[in-house]
């Protein structure tokens, strides 16, 4: 397992040009802005598709307002989880059908000019409607589109997981970065030890791990060493300035922890392996 290419450059572009890492609040704070901005927009939309919908209703039959409600309803649910393109190709569809529908039916039953302005008057606000329908729609599913991206955004930027004090995979290797250089200036090594966990059940694998995350937490040294969950099977722990002697120094004060708070069978399950930083491969402990 391999976290970051060799040579990695302190002022590369992973560094100096994401900003995410510069300037976090200034762009969660625009984005947030552009969240309220179309939340305001939706809600304007929403409004005018009740008043639509009410006149519609009111100036039509009895029998056409129920038949547009139902298609109203259907359209809405449909609209809201096809793709933007393809709504607005049906709703296209929709609108041209209904006119050759009502030219063919004009013809059939020679309506007079007072029965076409009827249903012109009535088909143009149905059109209306479902027109709004998609714009809508469409604006609730960016809001919504959005909100998850900032979910996530704002999950990177953290920098630890909860109360855990473990570090997030992506602040452990932007610390890792500036490690491997600040080591590599001083002819330094460090040890990347990973714990993994694919093994276990998914009912006890959560727990296993809480336990040998605070273990690690507690073991490594605090303003030192780097400690982090890696993914949903591993963790990990970055020991700076040291070699395979120090990391089983570590090893070995971990160990009889993991002993007495681990079943035997749960610490032969997790596989253990090591990488010094700079060399090729891990090897097995």
């Amino acid at each position: 397992m391999y976290l970051a290419p060799k040579n990695f450059q302190l002022h590369g572009p992973f560094l100096n040009n994401c900003a995410y890492y510069k300037y976090p609040a200034r762009i969660i704070c625009k984005e947030e802005n552009f969240v309220k901005d179309k939340s305001y927009k939706v809600l304007s939309m929403w409004i005018l598709q009740i008043l639509f919908y009410f006149t519609t209703v009111h100036v039509t039959k009895y029998e056409h307002a129920l038949i547009f409600t139902i298609i109203y309803v259907i359209i809405n649910v449909l609209f809201l989880f096809l793709a933007d393109k393809t709504a607005f190709i049906f709703f296209i569809l929709g609108t041209i059908i209904s006119v050759f529908y009502l030219f063919y039916q004009a013809w059939l039953h020679l309506w007079s000019t007072s029965d076409q302005w009827e249903y012109i008057i009535t088909h143009f606000l149905m059109a209306a409607n479902f027109f709004i329908v998609y714009i809508s729609t469409h604006l609730l599913k960016k809001v919504i589109l959005k909100n998850k991206e900032l979910t996530e955004r704002v999950r990177v930027l953290e920098q630890y997981i909860g109360e855990s004090k473990l570090l997030t995979r992506q602040e452990f290797e932007r610390r890792q970065a500036l490690l491997t250089t600040a080591m590599n200036r001083r002819n330094e090594t460090g040890i990347i030890i990973f714990f993994d966990f694919t093994s276990f059940s998914k009912y006890t694998k959560e727990s296993v791990m809480d336990r040998v995350a605070s273990l690690l937490v507690e073991t490594v040294r605090n303003d030192f060493d780097l400690a982090a969950e890696y993914d949903s099977n591993t963790l990990v722990i970055l020991l700076q300035n040291t070699n395979e002697a120090g990391a089983d120094i570590v090893m070995n004060r971990l160990k009889p922890k993991m002993e007495q708070w681990l079943a035997n069978e749960a610490i032969q399950d997790m596989k253990i392996s090591r990488e010094q930083i700079g060399n090729k491969g891990p090897t097995l402990l």
